[in-house]
């Protein structure tokens, strides 16, 4: 398990699933929580696919680690799907995920290829983290009623959170992955929660066939120093 102690002092923030929503991230970061370099950024996963730029997304929190940024980055579905893909399909299918599927083409270069720094991000993504022995960070579950819930790798990535009574106790899991109404975030927060889920759907910013986009299409923000949230709507 990867735990870090923290400075319960300094902020902490907590952000998921971007899903290419690059000109909203790039906002929450710099206007409405305005991140120093004593500032700790948890990114729970889900950072490419669906949205408009993938690649500004990744090109932009590479930017902030390089820039010595104490950022620490989950990986999400979507990352171990592109993972997969790269390692498992022929060139022609390859592409052809990357372009259609993920409406991520911005990710190949003029060859068709994808750029190795690209691929190193993927790989080198956390797939959890415990905060200060209280908090878990995680992409979508945890299934702690299995012998070795952290080795349940596809309840991390795309499974609910399982729990009973000593689980948990007064720890917390946040995760994103499940689409989540505005009020039932800010619900989940405001009552101190065990489960908070943080993915409001960023990218719905537009009428929905399954979802009311009119209560999603915001980039959540949590600091974990005092438990207040932040919010910005899609601008992408």
């Amino acid at each position: 398990m990867m735990k870090l102690l923290l400075s319960e002092n300094t902020n902490t923030y907590v952000i998921s699933d971007i899903h290419g929503c690059f000109k909203t991230l790039r906002k929450l970061i710099e206007d409405i929580i305005s991140i120093n370099k004593d500032d700790y950024v948890f990114f729970l996963g889900d950072y490419i696919d669906k949205g408009p730029s993938s690649k500004d997304v990744l090109d932009y929190i590479i930017l902030l680690k390089e820039n010595n940024y104490r950022i620490y980055t989950l990986m999400g579905n979507h990352e171990k799907f592109m993972l997969d893909a790269y390692n498992e399909y022929d060139e022609k299918t390859f592409i052809l995920y990357v372009e259609k599927i993920c409406k991520s083409g911005n990710l190949l270069d003029e060859n068709k290829k994808m750029n190795p720094k690209y691929l190193n991000f993927f790989k080198n993504l956390e797939l959890y983290y415990e905060i200060n022995n209280k908090i878990f960070l995680v992409h979508a579950g945890i299934n702690f009623l299995k012998t070795n819930p952290f080795e349940d790798i596809n309840t991390i990535l795309t499974g609910k959170t399982v729990f009973d009574d000593l689980s948990l106790n007064d720890k917390i899991v946040i995760h994103g992955h499940f689409i989540t109404e505005f009020q039932d975030i800010v619900n989940a927060i405001e009552k101190s929660e065990k489960i908070i889920p943080l993915d409001n759907g960023c990218y719905l910013n537009k009428p929905h066939r399954y979802y009311d986009y009119q209560k999603h299409g915001n980039l959540f923000c949590l600091n974990l120093r005092n438990f207040n949230y932040y919010f910005q709507k899609n601008v992408d």
